[in-house]
């Protein structure tokens, strides 16, 4: 299902489509095709650190818990691989909100970690990274349960989600086919056509 480049196109200049091919699926015993997950499916913050121990362990300092970062001025952005900024979710270029979500949680990330060593200091490295990862992590569940979810479902919400009910290890964790490939493609239809850029002083810039 290839993007068509129409004529003139000022950017993709030396070609004429763009490469897109559909979803890989597995067909268990022959049943309906099912589109296997390659990341995780829990809300874990893999967005941050990454859904395997490679791509955890690039993004790390491994000095005081901390997570890298590339530095212009005196702010903390993504770290740079390759003159390209890098995070746990290889989408983190995708657009600029993308990109200012993983650079929000990435200081929220270090900042806890400064936080916990000014409390103990003795704390090892990797018990700072693991205690200011698991608030991350709770961070980013608050925000999707307690804020995103009731808004998306309205009055439905107790009825479906309901309050905690504690751990259960029979729940199946895995993503629905019918959630990953038809119900959540409406955040799709929340995006904005444009992404308006402001100035220092909070001005639109045109």
């Amino acid at each position: 299902m290839d993007i068509i480049i129409p004529p003139g196109d000022r950017f993709f200049t030396n070609q004429t489509a763009i490469g897109f091919s559909r979803s890989q699926f597995t067909q268990p015993n022959g049943g309906p095709r099912r589109h296997p997950n390659l990341v995780t499916s829990w809300i874990d913050g893999s967005q941050v650190y990454g859904s395997n121990n490679v791509t955890n362990c690039a993004l790390r300092t491994f000095k005081n818990g901390k997570l890298k970062v590339s530095k212009q001025g005196n702010q903390d952005f993504l770290p740079l691989f390759n003159n390209f900024f890098r995070a746990g979710d290889v989408r983190a270029l995708e657009n600029m909100i993308l990109t200012t979500f993983q650079t929000i949680f990435l200081r929220e990330h270090n900042r806890i970690c400064d936080r916990v060593l000014g409390e103990n200091s003795k704390l090892n490295d990797e018990t700072v990274f693991q205690i200011a990862r698991n608030y991350v992590i709770g961070l980013l569940q608050k925000i999707t349960l307690k804020d995103f979810v009731p808004i998306l479902l309205g009055d439905s919400y107790n009825k479906i989600v309901g309050p905690y009910r504690g751990y259960n290890k029979n729940l199946n964790p895995n993503i629905p086919t019918e959630f990953s490939t038809a119900s959540y493609r409406l955040g799709h239809t929340l995006l904005i056509n444009s992404i308006p850029t402001i100035d220092k002083r909070g001005r639109i810039v045109k």
